[in-house]
C-alpha cells in the first residue's frame, strides 16, 4: 500500500468523494514499485518480505502481481511493471531491458522427489526411460531436465497427480533456503532423494527505467544478509509452514 494516501476532509461532500473514488480508482504513487511474480507460494512471500525490508530502506513500498512465467517476463522487461520479484542468473541475456541487483537474495537447491518409483538418485545417463514432472516457468529445472523424457505442469498439485497415476517418475521441486513451494500436506506424500540436483542462486531484477537502483540495493542486500536481518525473516517464514 502507498505510505502516503489522499486524504479527502470529513467535511466533503460525501456523494462527490464516493464519485471522484469511483472514477479515480487508482493514484499513482512515487513511492510505490510493482514486480511480478509467477505465483504466490511460500517461496514468493519470503521474497517478498526481504525485498520489502530492503526497499524500506530508499523510502518505497512493493507490490506484487502474479502472472504466466514468459508474461510476467515480458511485462518486467517493457516497463509495464518494474521488474521481476527473482530469477536465476542469466535472463537478462533473452531479457535486454532487465538489470540484475549484483547480490544475490536467496540461495536454492532444486530437489528430485518421487513416490516409490525406485529411483533413487539424479542422474540424468541413468534415467533415459524415466518421466520427468517439470514446474512451467522454473527455468533451473526446466534447463536440469534437458534432453530427458518430460511432462511440463502448471502447479505442484499437478504434478502429485501425475506422480500417484504413474505418469512421471520423478519430480523436479525448487526449495530455497529450506523453504518448499509445497505444503506440509504435499511433502508428507513424497520420497526427497538426498541428493540436490543441483543449487542455484536467485537475483532480483529491475526494468531497465530503474537500474540506478540495483548496485545501492545490492549493498543493502550484503548488509542485511550479515547482520542477520535477511536470516530471520528466512527463519520465521520456515516456523510458518
Amino acid at each position: 500500500m502507498c505510505a502516503q494516501r489522499l486524504r479527502l476532509s470529513r467535511k466533503r461532500n460525501i456523494g462527490f468523494a464516493l464519485g471522484l473514488w469511483l472514477l479515480v480508482p487508482a493514484i499513482a504513487c512515487a513511492n510505490e514499485l510493482v514486480f511480478s511474480s509467477i505465483e504466490r507460494t511460500p517461496i514468493t512471500v519470503l521474497a517478498e518480505s526481504m525485498l520489502s525490508r530492503a526497499y524500506g530502506e530508499f523510502g518505497y513500498d512493493i507490490r506484487m502481481t502474479l502472472m504466466p512465467s514468459r508474461r510476467s517476463l515480458n511485462m518486467a522487461n517493457s516497463g509495464r511493471v518494474d521488474g521481476e520479484l527473482f530469477r536465476i542468473a542469466g535472463i537478462e541475456k533473452s531479457f535486454p531491458n532487465l538489470v540484475p541487483v549484483p547480490y544475490p537474495l536467496i540461495q536454492g537447491r532444486l530437489m528430485a522427489v518421487t513416490m516409490g518409483s525406485g529411483i533413487t538418485d539424479w542422474n540424468p545417463q541413468h534415467l533415459s526411460n524415466a518421466v520427468v514432472g517439470v514446474r512451467r516457468g522454473i527455468i533451473v529445472a526446466e534447463r536440469a531436465a534437458s534432453g530427458l523424457k518430460t511432462i511440463m505442469v502448471n502447479d505442484y498439485d499437478q504434478m502429485l497427480d501425475l506422480l500417484k497415476a504413474g505418469r512421471i517418475d520423478v519430480g523436479l521441486v525448487a526449495e530455497v533456503q529450506g523453504v518448499s513451494p509445497l505444503n506440509a500436506k504435499q511433502r508428507a506424500q513424497l520420497i526427497v532423494l538426498v541428493r540436490p540436483v543441483t543449487e542455484f542462486n536467485l537475483y532480483h531484477y529491475l526494468n531497465n527505467k530503474h537500474r540506478d537502483l540495483a548496485f545501492p540495493l545490492a549493498q543493502v542486500f550484503r548488509r542485511l544478509t550479515d547482520n542477520g536481518e535477511f536470516a530471520a525473516i528466512v527463519e520465521a517464514t520456515r516456523d510458518a509452514q
